[in-house]
């Protein structure tokens, strides 16, 4: 064998190895993707499953605390309490009319849309702490009377009905 046929020889393998390379650059980044994209899933899927499941708040659920669990009277006030995590807790909540009421919300390590708390029809807007209470005067209530809470993003609602 001559000099001539080795150096063909290894052009010959020298492209062969170019192609393989090409063809390990160009899957790479695919597959890649689609890993990404299936831990993300999964990942997402299990927050919102757990979330769900460990405070009863999340998308369309009620949460654990029924509406008049939620309100509590004290010096002559009525207090309203609502957990502000991964949604509103309870979502629906009768009161009693005429008598000066506070909106406490509460929040326990809250990092979505829930913590900018919006009361359109008061003119109320307040952005929450990731963790702590926030007390809303929300005044003196007519019977018949309703109070709607949302977040920024109107993904989670609150609603107080005065009786």
């Amino acid at each position: 064998m001559g000099v001539g046929e080795i150096k063909k020889i290894l052009m010959a393998k020298q492209r062969e190895i170019e192609r393989q390379k090409e063809v390990i650059v160009t899957v790479s980044p695919g597959v890649l993707v689609l890993v990404l994209i299936v831990i993300t899933v999964g990942s997402f899927l299990t927050y919102r499953i757990t979330s769900s499941a460990s405070n009863g708040v999340g998308a369309g659920a009620q949460g654990d605390k029924s509406g008049s669990e939620a309100v509590t009277e004290k010096d002559g006030k009525q207090i309203i309490t609502v957990l502000a995590r991964g949604g509103y807790s309870p979502r629906t909540i009768t009161a009693k009319a005429g008598i000066p009421t506070t909106l406490v919300m509460k929040t326990e390590n809250s990092y979505g849309c829930e913590r900018a708390f919006r009361i359109p029809k008061m003119g109320i807007a307040q952005t929450l702490p990731e963790t702590g209470l926030t007390e809303i005067d929300l005044g003196t209530q007519a019977a018949g009377a309703r109070v709607s809470g949302t977040c920024s993003m109107g993904m989670y609602s609150v609603s107080i009905n005065f009786n």
